[in-house]
């Protein structure tokens, strides 16, 4: 049976327990070391990073956890040697972000949310949030998607060294 979430269903979830294990994944939220349940879901401006955030903030509102909503920016590889203003790339993060929050509150206007962004790759960036959060989720591909590929670098990334359990949202 496929439960409707807004744009994404219950099917297009992928889930990671925190052990290995031969049974049927299951989510396992666990509690922050502060004693509330916090949820930390990556954004980059792209359609399949809206879907992600929507069912973060379902998971955040179910449980009751703070949505913790992260953009991350850096340097363009092809930039080279050329000194390149990182203004630019920081003011369109925060721009995502504010623009994120503003989805999320027009769905769930009671949630608690809170808002970053920080420079670095974003896989590092989200590696680093998932300290002592309930759950990470993160997109399965964002911009740099590339065709024929199943899951992104920065999800993949994320999923070999989350520190928390994720949701990888296809």
């Amino acid at each position: 049976m496929t439960k409707r979430l807004g744009r994404a269903t219950m099917d297009d979830m992928t889930t990671r327990s925190a052990v290995p294990t031969t049974a049927p994944s299951t989510t396992v939220m666990s509690e922050a070391s502060n004693g509330e349940f916090r949820v930390v879901v990556g954004v980059d401006g792209s359609r399949r990073a809206e879907r992600t955030l929507v069912l973060a903030a379902y998971e955040a509102a179910i449980r009751g956890a703070l949505l913790h909503v992260i953009s991350a920016y850096e340097i363009p590889p092809s930039a080279g040697w050329v000194v390149v203003p990182l203004g630019p790339f920081e003011e369109g993060a925060a721009a995502i972000v504010s623009q994120s929050l503003a989805t999320v509150h027009e769905h769930y206007p009671d949630l608690v949310t809170k808002g970053e962004h920080r420079h670095g790759f974003a896989g590092t960036v989200l590696v680093e949030a998932s300290e002592g959060a309930s759950m990470l989720v993160v997109g399965s591909r964002g911009h740099s998607e590339l065709t024929g590929l199943l899951i992104g670098s920065v999800s993949e990334h994320c999923a070999h060294h989350a520190l928390c359990p994720i949701l990888i949202v296809h």
